[in-house]
């Protein structure tokens, strides 16, 4: 049975279109097809939900035969790339950016030396439509894009501080990147007596000297979009860059009780702007 359409992929996925399933899938089931009521296939079987026991993923047919037909002709499946994170326009979010509405696109992060770094976009920037089809949503976003090929220009009406700019892209390729590992040094006191969090100071590996600050323990419950989790890494609180514990506590110890605060966060290698509930008690 469908349980839903459109499911979005975790960070670092590209498809944003996937088939939600309660048909029993099970480990190795990968590769296999999701049939309807017909006998038609309508499905690629991909993955299984960790903690929700019964639900499937499936890429969509139209697109596996999409990507079947391009390994044949081409040996690799080529799409553009943007070079841009984005996040879903939250009601908080909206109210906090005075917005006047929530379609569009938000860009949370802008990759360095990547198309749209290189065409001018910024963090903050909300897209609205992409050569002129409106973007309503998120995911609207990512399907546009991967149905475009690499060096193609993709024409972006952009929202940049209450006013609309055109901005084109010539769209990249998708690189591969590799992950390092952390190793944790400082910590803060103020986290937890302000917003009921503890941090601490992370390098980004044993040869760097760029450092992090990031949630090793919540204490309070906090539901999506507002939510803060341990391995979150705080990049900016209120527009203030966040680089080390020192900046951290500094920048903490002048908020003021019962305030929004808007922080930049980096979770699972992708950047997300979070409008945290208001700050739980003074520092003094």
């Amino acid at each position: 049975m469908i349980s839903a359409l459109g499911r979005r992929g975790g960070p670092g996925e590209n498809i944003s279109d996937f088939i939600q399933t309660d048909a029993a899938l099970n480990k190795g089931n990968s590769g296999g097809p999701l049939f309807n009521l017909s006998g038609e296939i309508v499905g690629v079987n991909t993955a299984i939900a960790a903690k929700g026991q019964g639900i499937g993923f499936a890429i969509p047919i139209n697109i596996a035969i999409n990507v079947i037909e391009e390994l044949k002709i081409n040996g690799k499946v080529q799409r553009g790339w943007l070079g841009v994170l984005i996040q879903p326009i939250s009601h908080e979010l909206s109210d906090l950016l005075e917005l006047r509405s929530t379609d569009g696109a938000l860009v949370s992060e802008v990759v360095i030396d990547g198309p749209a770094f290189k065409a001018g976009l910024k963090r903050g920037d909300i897209i609205l439509s992409l050569n002129k089809k409106k973007i309503k949503k998120m995911e609207d976003l990512p399907r546009s894009v991967g149905k475009l090929k690499p060096k193609m220009l993709a024409k972006l009406e952009v929202l940049r501080d209450g006013k609309t700019i055109d901005i084109g892209v010539q769209l990249g390729t998708l690189p591969i990147t590799e992950i390092s590992k952390k190793q944790s040094t400082e910590s803060s006191s103020l986290a937890r007596k302000k917003f009921g969090f503890e941090v601490k100071e992370l390098r980004i590996d044993s040869d760097s000297v760029d450092k992090k600050v990031v949630i090793v323990k919540t204490y309070q419950n906090m539901n999506p979009p507002n939510a803060l989790f341990k391995g979150d890494i705080i990049l900016e609180i209120d527009r203030q860059v966040v680089n080390d514990i020192e900046q951290f506590d500094s920048i903490v110890s002048k908020i003021k009780p019962n305030k929004n605060c808007l922080f930049v966060i980096q979770r699972q290698f992708q950047n997300n702007l979070v409008t945290l509930y208001k700050s739980i008690r003074s520092t003094n």
